[in-house]
């Protein structure tokens, strides 16, 4: 596709990057965050994994060219804090369903704040391709982790 094609149906390169990360995230047989934070409280950490591994299998690289780039084009930031911004409310309410059942042995913020940081792009990249997880563990490790830190 020709340069002058791809700037026709978006402004920028920051446009072109936010639009193939929009797409890869949400073109993908993970189960929506929602719905998870709706599953009885014993499910959620398994389908949460689950589906993380699904979306980062898919988008983590994505994810990460994104983050990176943030740092140097302005554009981009916006897109980001309003991905993160949805991001971090979802968690608050899967980790707030935990709570509701007793589960948790941390506040619903702090467990929010510890599934933000746990299952992220630069999490999965570093257990798959750095440490060498094979990407179908990854959901079962992500599971085992996760418990190990939020459950009571």
């Amino acid at each position: 596709m020709a340069e002058a094609t791809v700037y026709l149906a978006f402004p920028s390169k920051a446009a072109l990057l936010d639009a193939v990360i929009v797409r890869a995230t949400r073109a993908n047989a993970s189960e929506p965050l929602g719905v998870i934070a709706a599953a009885p409280a014993e499910e959620v950490l398994p389908r949460l994994a689950a589906s993380n591994a699904l979306l980062m299998a898919r988008a983590g690289r994505l994810i990460a060219l994104g983050e990176s780039a943030s740092l140097m084009d302005a554009q981009l930031r916006p897109l980001r804090n309003r991905a993160h911004r949805g991001l971090r409310a979802a968690f608050l309410a899967i980790a707030e369903r935990i709570d509701e059942a007793g589960l948790l042995r941390i506040g619903a913020p702090e467990a929010a704040d510890v599934l933000y940081a746990i299952a992220a792009e630069g999490t999965y990249l570093r257990m798959t391709e750095g440490a060498g997880l094979a990407p179908d563990d990854y959901a079962n490790w992500l599971t085992d982790t996760l418990g190990a830190i939020l459950l009571a």
